[in-house]
Formats: C-alpha cells, sequence, structure tokens
C-alpha cells in the first residue's frame, strides 16, 4: 500500500475493474484503497474519496490518510487535505511521499518555516535521478562548503516545468563564482536548453557523469546539487564524490 506513486493511467484503466469486482465481495481496505487510486489517477476524484473514505474507517493506515489528503487537496478541500496528510506523516515520518504530501500541504497553508525541513531531501526524484545518471553511493549531496579545483557540481534539474525553466537561469552565476558544473535538464528540455549552453555543459539520459578515475596524481570529485536550491539560496542543496 504506497499511495499515488506514479501509476500510469493505462494501468489504472486496466487494473480498475477487476479491483471493482473484488471490492464488490472482498471490501478490505488495501483493495478499497488501491481502486480509490485508481480513480484518481483516472480522473474520478469525488469516487477516489468516497472509496477512500471507506478504507480508512477499515484501517487507519497512513498511505490511506496520504491517499485522501492528496484527493482532498485535488477538490480543493485544503484544511481537511492538511489534516489527512498530518496525520499520515504523524505515522510514517520516514516515508519520502508522505513528507512530501506533507510538506506541500504546510507549503499551500502558509507554514514555510515548519514545512521547509520536512520537504527538503524529501524529493523521491533525487532516487530517480541518481539512476539515471548512474550516480556512485560516494556522490554526496553539498553542503555549500567551498568546492576544490579540481571538483565538479553536477546540477540535477527537478521541480515543476516552470521550476525547471526558471531555475536554470542561476547557473551563469556558478561560473562567476569560479565553480566547473555540469546540467542535467532530462530529456524533455535537452533539446531546448542545447540552445542555451555549451553542449559539454549539458548531460543527456543514460550518460555516465562520473568516469572512472584517472591513473593520475590528482583527484576528480563530483558533487551534485538540485537545481531549485539556486532560487530559494539554502546552502544544503546540493552531492561530492
Amino acid at each position: 500500500m504506497n499511495g499515488f506513486q506514479a501509476l500510469p493511467v493505462d494501468a489504472a484503466l486496466q487494473r480498475t475493474p477487476e479491483l471493482e469486482q473484488i471490492a464488490a465481495t472482498r471490501p478490505n481496505s488495501l483493495i478499497l484503497h488501491d481502486l480509490g487510486v485508481c480513480y484518481f489517477t483516472t480522473g474520478y476524484p469525488e469516487k477516489a474519496l468516497c472509496v477512500l473514505e471507506t478504507a480508512w474507517k477499515k484501517n487507519r493506515n497512513p498511505s490511506i490518510a496520504l491517499s485522501m489528503g492528496l484527493v482532498l487537496k485535488e477538490l480543493g478541500r485544503h484544511e481537511e487535505s492538511l489534516e489527512m496528510l498530518e496525520l499520515a506523516y504523524c505515522s510514517a515520518p520516514e516515508d519520502d511521499y508522505i513528507r512530501l504530501g506533507y510538506s506541500e500541504g504546510l507549503l499551500k497553508a502558509g507554514f514555510w518555516k515548519q514545512a521547509w525541513p520536512i520537504y527538503d531531501n524529501a524529493r523521491p526524484t533525487q532516487q530517480a535521478a541518481a539512476i539515471d545518471l548512474r550516480l556512485s553511493l560516494g556522490v554526496r549531496e553539498w553542503n555549500g562548503s567551498p568546492l576544490g579545483a579540481h571538483q565538479k557540481l553536477i546540477v540535477i534539474n527537478e521541480g515543476g516545468t516552470g521550476d525547471r525553466f526558471s531555475y536554470a537561469r542561476w547557473l551563469p552565476e556558478l561560473t562567476k563564482l569560479g565553480i566547473d558544473w555540469v546540467f542535467y535538464p532530462y530529456e524533455e528540455l535537452f533539446s531546448f536548453y542545447e540552445r542555451i549552453f555549451p553542449r559539454e555543459r549539458l548531460v543527456k539520459d543514460g550518460e555516465q557523469i562520473v568516469p572512472a578515475r584517472l591513473k593520475n596524481s590528482r583527484r576528480t570529485d563530483r558533487t551534485v546539487c538540485r537545481s531549485w536550491g539556486f532560487a530559494t539560496k539554502r546552502r544544503n542543496s546540493t552531492k561530492a564524490d
């Protein structure tokens, strides 16, 4: 039971009839939750909420609370949404998806100081980017300290579409600071940024950023940065080998 973790619409459409049939005879909380997720994914938030409320009455599971919070948010019922997201977070504060959902609910309500510590480092996209870029486990997040002459900053372009267009404007500031950097914009926006930045500053999907160590006396370090950190001026927004 994992909430709304990137369930494709086609998969939700395919699963819905089977889940409806099972729910009609054995309506346990797991089946109802999964059915609610499918309804939400395919564009029926009202139906999803009805099913999820029934699941919640049967089982006070944090994943059900998260799913209800996201559906209520979609329906514009933000106060109720935040209540459910808070319940989910109090039960499972270590869950990245719950942390992300709760912190976004806090941001929506204007609780910025409370939200940022939870939101920071709670983005599942960091894990996906690390896989896409084949980053080694030794690559760590930059803590804002000065970089050495042989260190390179890897900037990962996260966030929504607006964020991915907006935050990249800070990249030239890195050059002014004397920081060596490369930028990973993801495939969708690669052709756009290819017209703006030199090719050697860009990384395509599937390219290996951190090469094998060269047999010489100089060490080449790698650091990874989430690009939205530039806009918020947060010091702990970045990763070094």
